[in-house]
């Protein structure tokens, strides 16, 4: 009996060699398994949102660092694109150019940022490097952002209720920037009766905006504005004196961000009789302030001149160097005001006026738009600016 229980004693697996038993098969079974990647989107960094791929154990972290892959080498095996429904029927999918990272994951940080909304899709084979690895496949996007309208037309110029009969260019200020969309598909002048003035407005290849596109100009036909051009003898001028016109901008004119404008714009002008008189500056009342302060040296005109020329167009000098400072133009453009950086010296100044400047009927100083008769004397083209001085103190 005690041989016998010894046997069976020595045949079966004491508890501490069951534990070392379970031990080396746990360990087989891990390193057994491979690793099963995984695709997520990191927006950590929200000004940079990155495709990241965990779930890779760092032996194989190792070997694809190792590998030193080229660009393409990289693509095949991370690829990133814009998924197949986003784009054209039949083309193939877009690519999304970035950069590879390897670290505690893998990383692909795009060269330019995401489109909120827009389905990626993600490839990861590994298969040529490590190919215990399996390839997965997943589809990312970072959420669509919801855009409120909020972009207003915030001004328009000319500025008053009246308007010349041959009235050339008009500015519309926006309250933020405005998309590429072209202009003259979402602007209209309405006559009396509502009905739209046709060809009253001039279409261009080019649109004239401003450098951050919150201020658009509209140019009238000038072919039908002057006189005795074939376009004006054939449809007369678009504005005639005494009519009443409306200007609307509508509502479905998309800003910067694609979306319509929170509301549609109108303005209305009774036309008035053509400007046809050349500028005179003799005619300004320039203002100086004292010395010591920085209070704005104002010139008035006897008109509205023309809104955006207004911004270039004048200077202020002292012994031919520009004085530095702020403009503004005041008083629907019929005033200019400037605030200089520092306190005025007493002493001698000049305002500088560039030939360019026109009232809103194209009209420059010494020059106006409209021929009076065929073989009448036109003087020529200034090129040189006009220099009117002045004194502070």
């Amino acid at each position: 009996m005690t041989g016998q229980g010894t046997d069976r004693s020595r045949s079966r697996p004491s508890r501490r060699h069951l534990c070392v038993i379970g031990l080396i098969l746990a360990a087989a079974a891990c390193t057994s398994a491979p690793s099963v990647p995984l695709i997520r989107l990191d927006t950590a960094n929200p000004q940079q949102p990155a495709v990241e791929v965990t779930g890779v154990s760092g032996r194989d972290l190792s070997a694809l660092a190792k590998a030193n892959l080229t660009s393409e080498e990289w693509s095949a095996l991370l690829r990133v694109t814009v998924k197949r429904g986003a784009t054209q029927p039949g083309e193939a999918p877009l690519p999304v150019a970035g950069r590879y990272a390897i670290a505690a994951s893998i990383r692909f940080v795009p060269l330019f940022p995401l489109d909120p909304g827009r389905e990626y899709e993600v490839v990861f084979d590994p298969s040529r490097y490590v190919p215990r690895l399996p390839a997965v496949r997943g589809v990312i996007s970072l959420p669509a952002v919801v855009h409120v309208p909020s972009t207003v037309v915030t001004a328009v110029y000319p500025a008053g209720d009246v308007i010349p009969e041959n009235l050339l260019r008009m500015y519309l200020s926006f309250s933020g920037p405005m998309g590429q969309q072209g202009a003259l598909d979402h602007v209209m002048l309405l006559d009396a009766r509502g009905r739209e003035v046709p060809d009253a407005l001039l279409p261009l290849d080019t649109e004239l905006w401003n450098d951050d596109r919150t201020r658009f100009t509209l140019l009238f036909d000038p072919g039908r504005v002057k006189r005795e051009i074939l376009p004006n003898r054939q449809m007369g001028r678009p504005l005639h004196a005494g009519d009443q016109v409306t200007l609307v901008v509508k509502k479905d004119w998309l800003d910067a961000r694609g979306v319509p404008l929170a509301s549609e714009f109108r303005r209305s002008y009774r036309v008035g009789a053509a400007d046809e008189r050349a500028l005179d500056p003799a005619a300004w009342r320039v203002a100086p302030p004292p010395p010591g302060v920085r209070d704005p040296l104002t010139v008035t005109f006897p008109e509205a001149l023309d809104h955006g020329l207004l911004q270039r167009a004048l200077s202020v000098t002292r012994a031919g160097t520009p004085v530095p400072g702020a403009l503004q133009v005041d008083d629907g453009a019929a005033r200019w005001l400037f605030v200089p950086r520092d306190a005025w010296q007493a002493g001698d100044y000049t305002l500088v006026v560039q030939p360019i400047l026109e009232d809103v009927a194209g009209n420059r100083i010494g020059r106006r738009f409209e021929v009076p008769s065929p073989g009448d004397a036109v003087p020529e083209e200034g090129t040189k600016p006009i220099v009117i001085p002045f004194r502070i103190g």
